[in-house]
């Protein structure tokens, strides 16, 4: 049964927030665009990388957990 995807799927949010650095998934500098939280070196083993995106323009990046931008965990088997 397919599920509905999330609202916030592959959207910039007004209340997405962007950084000028761009360090690794697993260091304590790389924090989610929407939560705010730090993207956990397990979380990247779990989840996969952050979702990273460029605005044209800006010398800045928006960065996501998966979850957080709306890609669903991986299913366990």
């Amino acid at each position: 049964m397919a599920t509905d995807p999330a609202p916030n799927v592959a959207r910039i949010l007004p209340s997405d927030r962007r950084f000028p650095d761009s360090p690794d998934g697993g260091q304590l500098a790389c924090l989610c665009s929407r939560c705010g939280q730090p993207i956990t070196e397990e979380e990247v083993e779990q989840d996969g990388p952050p979702i990273r995106v460029w605005p044209e323009e800006v010398d800045s990046e928006y960065r996501f957990h998966p979850r957080c931008f709306g890609v669903y965990e991986k299913e366990t088997q």
